[in-house]
């Protein structure tokens, strides 16, 4: 693989042999290019690091369909669809990291206090996983998983299922958002009126509610929902629609992964 400099500033531009691979890396930025035609995705409200290896000729034989396309060349799924309408459960793991981008990270959360907390910026530095990451590193700061015994692969799964159910489409309630909150709530809960008075149950509920409040969100309102006659709409009876399919959603989540089955039932 040789190595070309180009004027534009702050990039670099790899040439493979086989003329169908290019890698360009800028500044704070790493994204891999190729010539299948396939458009870039989004994450939430803000481009995520896909580290994609487009090479159409040495995987020819491979790809047939636009749906092999993506399966092949991503790291993630791309569109949300429910998650529990459709029986799938989320199995992508958290992409690997750059050791810079690691350290950026890691700087940013020993700041995740202050309000002024750049999530835009954090979900880039951890490739579009800015909710699981925030919450197990939340976890971790209000020793919830020492305090409640929580099973760390478990977790893991539970959160991942939470990031995956939010629509990367919406523009707005997608899990960059799920994050945002989920930052503020922290931020909240560490205010010295309020912290004194809180259990570690109510953090951990008051966490799990942020990050979850808006999960599976089609990314349109209410009313809309009622006119189109939305399947949502008539099984909550066109009463607080939305609320009640995130909380619901949430709630099966919780069983499914079995986060919380070994607390007592008083507890759950």
């Amino acid at each position: 693989m040789s190595c070309l400099m180009v004027e534009r500033c702050g990039e670099i531009l790899f040439e493979n042999p086989d003329q169908n691979v290019k890698c360009v890396c800028m500044l704070g930025d790493v994204r891999l290019r190729g010539q299948t035609g396939v458009p870039a995705e989004r994450r939430g409200s803000y481009p995520f690091i896909d580290f994609r290896l487009l090479n159409n000729t040495t995987h020819s034989g491979e790809i047939g369909t636009k749906k092999k396309v993506k399966r092949l060349l991503s790291f993630q799924r791309y569109f949300h669809a429910s998650r529990l309408l459709r029986g799938i459960i989320p199995q992508a793991p958290l992409h690997l990291l750059d050791e810079d981008y690691l350290g950026q990270a890691r700087h940013m959360l020993s700041k995740v206090g202050m309000w002024d907390f750049d999530i835009f910026l954090f979900d880039r530095l951890t490739n579009g996983n800015s909710l699981v990451t925030l919450l197990c590193h939340l976890f971790n700061t209000h020793g919830l998983i020492h305090h409640f015994k929580l099973d760390m692969v478990t977790l893991h799964r539970f959160l991942v299922m939470v990031q995956e159910d939010y629509h990367s489409q919406n523009p707005y309630h997608n899990a960059v958002h799920a994050a945002d909150v989920t930052q503020a709530m922290h931020c909240y809960l560490k205010e010295p009126k309020l912290a004194s008075f809180l259990t570690p149950l109510d953090i951990m509920l008051g966490l799990l509610a942020a990050a979850a409040h808006d999960v599976d969100h089609p990314g349109v309102n209410q009313p809309f929902l009622i006119k189109t006659n939305h399947h949502l709409a008539n099984l909550y009876q066109n009463m607080s629609v939305l609320e009640n399919h995130h909380w619901r959603s949430t709630i099966g989540m919780l069983r499914e992964s079995r986060l919380l089955a070994h607390l007592p039932k008083e507890m759950t």
